[in-house]
């Protein structure tokens, strides 16, 4: 069987993190690891949210800005930049890993180094973007007289709004300053959902009571509504579908 790589990419609070989880509890029947991105520990203010703290100290999941930024001249990783913070891709921990199907979540800039990577060469890539909006909704939107990137960006101040509320983060002046940050990216971000393999539309962002879920990333039941239905194309596409 032909090992597969799949880069799942959307816009920030759009429910990726749930989204593999329901996946991964609700649909046992669905094959996959989901190995993770090395994340800078200055995205999060070095506070980690509370579905964070059991992997908070593992250097293949979060380490310190300059420990990323020192990996840059590395061939082994592929390196990038997400809301102005270092992220990192281990590429032997892929090409090594004995699961056929494998996950990861990835910033879309680091999408095509990923593509481009030699070290990938032997492995079937696939890509997937979730989107909390349709393009036939921003289009209806424009013909209702609304400006294209405005609407987008107070469509996703709601959906930043909603998951700071869900994990009761406190707000400052730099935590607005990086939120602002997010909601411009996602105008960015949505624009490219063309050019992967498969689009999701998943209205219920983190934070939505649709997932079920605890801010301790517990589910109480199983996911409904859009959440569902997202839940079931993931796992349609993770199983070759």
């Amino acid at each position: 069987m032909e090992k597969r790589l799949i880069l799942l990419s959307g816009p920030s609070c759009v429910g990726k993190g749930p989204l593999t989880a329901a996946v991964k509890q609700f649909r046992p029947d669905v094959k996959f690891i989901k190995l993770s991105v090395i994340k800078s520990k200055a995205s999060r203010h070095n506070i980690p949210r509370p579905d964070e703290l059991q992997v908070w100290n593992d250097p293949d999941c979060w380490r310190a800005e300059d420990e990323l930024a020192a990996l840059a001249k590395n061939d082994h990783f592929v390196i990038g930049k997400c809301h102005g913070f270092t992220q990192a891709v281990n590429l032997d921990l892929i090409v090594n890993y004995r699961e056929q199907t494998i996950l990861m979540e990835m910033y879309y800039p680091m999408v095509p180094p990923m593509l481009a990577a030699q070290r990938l060469k032997g492995i079937k890539i696939e890509t997937v973007f979730v989107t909390p909006i349709s393009e036939d909704e921003i289009q209806f939107a424009e013909k209702c007289g609304f400006e294209r990137h405005s609407f987008i960006k107070a469509f996703m101040t709601d959906k930043q709004y909603n998951r700071i509320a869900f994990h009761k983060r406190h707000i400052d002046a730099e935590f607005l300053e990086d939120v602002k940050k997010r909601i411009n990216d996602s105008v960015l971000e949505i624009e490219t959902a063309k050019s992967y393999n498969h689009i999701i539309v998943n209205r219920d962002g983190e934070g939505s009571p649709n997932w079920n879920r605890l801010a301790d990333g517990t589910f109480t039941e199983e996911p409904v509504g859009d959440a569902k239905r997202a839940m079931e194309s993931l796992a349609s596409i993770l199983s070759g579908k």
